[in-house]
Parts: structure tokens; C-alpha cells; sequence
């Protein structure tokens, strides 16, 4: 990755005009976030949504998140999310299953709450972020790291969320 385009997410993050904040999550069973603060502050972690109880507890967990996290950071001006591409086979069913109802939690909070929300491909996030369209997780993290985030090798995604705030925040940005 080149010097300016390390710097490039940061210099991003500030000259986005907007009054409030920007959220960008990777849905997982740990669930990457990035937060660009109205003050062009970044911040990025991961949490955990456990599955207890029934089967719509993780979401009322996420659900209660977000809006604990958009209080903190004052509202979100957007929304962005790492869309994945539905595959097909058993073993994948489940995943697909835990994603979608992030997804359809996510969604149904941002309408509730007048946000608007995009997903991002993918592929477009990781050749964005890294140049490859199939960068793996370490490459992911690597990149973060060049930019100054101190992530360890199991961070991968906040790193993931990190690449998608700064996507998200790029097409803000061509819009305006």
C-alpha cells in the first residue's frame, strides 16, 4: 500500500463536512466496528453477540448496541456494512442464516432511526483497502497497522470494519 494512500483515510475522515458520525460494522459471530466521530476522531474494536436464549437474543443484543453506540457518538450521518455474497452448501447455511438477521437487525435499526445505510461489497472493500480483491485476513490487519492502528493478528474485523469505514467515507465524499 502506498504512503498517501495510508494517509488517505485519515486525511478522509476530516475533511468530511458532515455533523455527525459514521458507523461501519463486519457482521460475524464477533462483529467488527469502526466509528469516524463528527470531530474526524476514528475508533474501531469488535464485540461479541453471544447466542443465548432464543433465537432473536443476539439481535435485541445488537440492536441495543447500535443505539448505545449512536448515543454516544451523538448520531450517525451513515451506516455502512460489509455485504457478503451468499454461498451455497451446508456448512455455510448457518453463517448465511447469523448474517442475514444482522443484516435485517441493522437495516430495520437504521429505517427506525432515519439513517441511511449502504453495503459494500466484499471484494470492493479488500481491493480498495489492500489492492486485491482477495486479500486474506493478515494482509487486512497489515494494512490497519500501517495506518497506526494498534490491532493484534485477531483483530482482523475491526481491521475489516476500518477498511469499510474508509470506503464508505471515499463515496461520501464523491457524492458531496
Amino acid at each position: 500500500m502506498e504512503d498517501q494512500n495510508i494517509k488517505a483515510m485519515r486525511e478522509c475522515a476530516r475533511r468530511y463536512p458532515g455533523n455527525g458520525a459514521v458507523l461501519a460494522v463486519d457482521f460475524g459471530a464477533v462483529t467488527g466496528w469502526a466509528v469516524r466521530y463528527a470531530s474526524g476522531h476514528l475508533s474501531c474494536g469488535q464485540k461479541t453477540f453471544e447466542k443465548r436464549g432464543g433465537v432473536g437474543f443476539r439481535y435485541l443484543k445488537f440492536r441495543a448496541w447500535l443505539t448505545e453506540i449512536k448515543n454516544c457518538a451523538g448520531g450517525f450521518d451513515a451506516v455502512f456494512y460489509e455485504s457478503a455474497t451468499f454461498r451455497t452448501g451446508a456448512s455455510q447455511a448457518v453463517a448465511d442464516r447469523v448474517f442475514g438477521g444482522f443484516e435485517a437487525t441493522l437495516g430495520a435499526w437504521c429505517e427506525h432511526h432515519r439513517i441511511p445505510y449502504t453495503g459494500l461489497h466484499v471484494a470492493t472493500i479488500k481491493k480498495f483497502w489492500t489492492g486485491s480483491g482477495r486479500a486474506d485476513k493478515p494482509q487486512m490487519v497489515a494494512v490497519a497497522r500501517e495506518m497506526g492502528f494498534d490491532l493484534s493478528p485477531r483483530d482482523h474485523n475491526a481491521a475489516d470494519a476500518l477498511a469499510v469505514l474508509h470506503l464508505g467515507l471515499e463515496r461520501m465524499e464523491e457524492k458531496l
